[in-house]
């Protein structure tokens, strides 16, 4: 059953850091339902808060995958409450 997911994303300031974000969706063919991102100029990094619709096991599989990558610094997943 699919439900909706946030993950927020803490990641250092590599301008290439959202569009590797993107192709990790792109490649599991995962909609974005919504996309923020924001920086935290005093640590110099950004903060990605992404809204989807999936399974919670292709979540977890791709927060794992999230993690990976090279300037994120942590993954949180939060389940959103009607």
């Amino acid at each position: 059953m699919k439900e909706q997911f946030i993950i927020q994303i803490n990641a250092g300031s590599d301008p290439t850091t959202l569009n590797r974000l993107a192709s990790l969706f792109t490649r599991r063919r995962i909609p974005i339902d919504s996309l923020q991102a924001i920086s935290i100029s005093p640590d110099k990094r950004q903060r990605f808060l992404i809204t989807v619709r999936e399974n919670i096991d292709t979540i977890q599989k791709l927060s794992k995958q999230i993690e990976k990558q090279v300037d994120v610094m942590d993954v949180s997943l939060f389940i959103q409450t009607q």
